[in-house]
């Protein structure tokens, strides 16, 4: 059957990228067939897309398409350079197809390329591994199925306006080589599908350029400490249902500051010294600082002075306190 459909409801395509998105909607408009038969189910023609939000739900994201032409045929729908837009107007290109077999057992293979979006909004929760907002460039694939979904990008770049934060809620400290090493046991649940039906295992694979647009916060709860730097490196993280999140690779600190805050006695703002690290090997929560920070303070040198200085009694001078 062939019709001119003035204002397709979007919505029907919900429960086939369920995998994946939690909000499916909008209208399309155009020339359609909707072939039926014993072993062939399917749409055919090409829709004009008035307005479509899609989220994607392991990212927390929302993109949408306007007035742009998306094909359907007999394997599924076809996005030929279509522009996505976020929630702040940046684009990125995607080009690929969601393929069916009578609309089920269904086929993604998405390529997403960007000079800037957003690709992270996720909230703080009880049990985060991490979360924020990041802005990236470069290129992301998705593909599998209903079964599997991967989400892969092997040279994204941070851009300003990304904030991303590490809550760690125990610690234990390490003397050796100065270093402090914060270590932690919490579940990883910075990726949530919820669904009666049977859950999409999702696998996680990016690498990142870290750049100082970017602010990363660690909030070491035992110790009350807060750390806020920008910071250069280069980030492998990778997530599956099996191992959970893990992070490999290690940032330098550029700038930035530690808040030191004990049972409301210590409560003292430290600048951090540049060229400390912070190295990632694995779990999130098991990672190693290795900084120095340091705060002014006026006070008088009376003690370690030669006596005969004149005023060295009464006179205080600024002096830099350094922690490591």
């Amino acid at each position: 059957a062939k019709a001119n459909v003035g204002s397709l409801d979007l919505g029907f395509l919900q429960p086939f990228l369920s995998s994946f998105s939690n909000q499916v909607s909008g209208t399309a408009s155009g020339e359609l067939s909707f072939i039926a038969s014993a072993d062939s189910s399917y749409i055919s023609g090409k829709a004009h897309v008035n307005r479509m939000t899609m989220g994607i739900t392991p990212l927390g994201t929302t993109y949408y398409i306007d007035n742009q032409d998306v094909l359907f045929n007999s394997k599924g729908i076809v996005f030929d350079n279509i522009t996505l837009t976020d929630k702040d107007k940046n684009s990125a290109t995607m080009n690929g197809h969601i393929y069916h077999n009578l609309f089920k057992d269904m086929k993604i293979g998405l390529d997403i390329n960007t000079n800037r979006i957003m690709a992270l909004n996720l909230p703080r929760n009880n049990n985060s591994s991490f979360y924020g907002t990041g802005y990236v460039s470069g290129g992301v694939k998705i593909e599998g199925d209903d079964k599997q979904l991967s989400f892969s990008g092997d040279n994204l770049t941070t851009l300003k306006g990304s904030s991303i934060y590490f809550p760690i809620t125990s610690s234990q400290s390490v003397s050796e080589n100065s270093n402090i090493r914060f270590k932690t046991v919490i579940q990883d649940s910075v990726i949530v599908m919820s669904s009666t039906e049977e859950k999409t295992q999702m696998n996680f694979d990016f690498v990142f350029n870290v750049t100082p647009d970017a602010d990363v916060q660690v909030d070491v709860m035992a110790i009350g400490g807060t750390m806020r730097a920008n910071t250069t490196g280069r980030l492998h993280l990778l997530y599956n249902d099996i191992i959970g999140v893990n992070i490999y690779g290690d940032l330098e600190i550029d700038n930035g500051d530690f808040l030191l805050s004990l049972e409301n006695i210590v409560n003292s703002k430290l600048k951090l010294v540049p060229g400390g690290k912070v190295y990632f090997d694995g779990p999130v929560a098991d990672f190693d600082v290795n900084v120095s920070a340091f705060y002014t303070a006026r006070a008088s040198l009376s003690n370690i002075m030669s006596y005969g200085e004149e005023n060295i009694g009464t006179s205080r001078t600024p002096v830099n306190a350094y922690i490591h």
